[in-house]
């Protein structure tokens, strides 16, 4: 049996497939996650609309992602009578899912920034927005590193789940090789290995934005 063209076919049709789901989850997560941690955080003032997210949160929190999968792939679109590709599905459930985690790490690193920061710039005349932008965020993106890259090692694990809704990814991939094949060891060997090198790539990552960050 050729293993060669086997793992090949899993590297091009499966781990391809993963790293693009992964950057486009993980694009997701951080730009909605930075909107729920700014809005959360104790420096806005608590509105309706910051209590609607903070009941959000532990909803989406509380349900396990398989089902969050689920619920937007048959019933979301059924009731909202539109047509969404498993892949986008994939792609969307999995980054709204990871945004309140890394919503919740950013809220906790923002609140734990002096308030005399907070005082000082506003004294200096920059407005919410630009405070956020140019004083606490930056702050809060450095800090959270070893978080955030941990929260993204999840996604990247979670990535194998989106194949109960047939999303062509490694771990379906190697599933449906088996299916042809019925050489299970093999094909799963290969797929933890894929996965462990993705996961130490994430490690390696997060070394290096450390080390710049204490450079500067």
């Amino acid at each position: 049996m050729n293993y060669i063209k086997l793992f090949t076919e899993i590297i091009y049709f499966g781990l391809l497939k993963t790293i693009f789901i992964f950057v486009c989850s993980c694009c997701i997560s951080i730009f909605l996650g930075t909107l729920l941690g700014i809005i959360r955080c104790k420096y806005i003032n608590k509105t309706f609309i910051t209590k609607f997210f903070d009941y959000l949160t532990i909803i989406i929190r509380g349900i396990p992602f398989y089902i969050q999968l689920v619920m937007f792939y048959f019933i979301i679109p059924s009731a909202l009578d539109i047509n969404m590709s498993p892949l986008l599905t994939g792609i969307l459930s999995l980054g709204i899912c990871s945004s309140v985690y890394t919503g919740n790490i950013l809220k906790g690193v923002l609140d734990s920034i002096s308030i005399r920061q907070w005082n000082a710039a506003r004294a200096l005349g920059y407005s919410t927005y630009e405070t956020m932008r140019y004083i606490f965020l930056p702050q809060a993106y450095i800090i959270s590193i070893p978080l955030l890259i941990n929260e993204f090692d999840q996604v990247l694990k979670s990535t194998s789940i989106l194949s109960t809704i047939g999303v062509i990814e490694i771990t379906k991939c190697g599933f449906n090789i088996i299916s042809r094949t019925m050489k299970p060891i093999p094909i799963y060997i290969f797929i933890a290995i894929l996965y462990l090198l993705l996961s130490y790539a994430l490690y390696i990552i997060s070394i290096k934005c450390k080390n710049l960050s204490w450079n500067k």
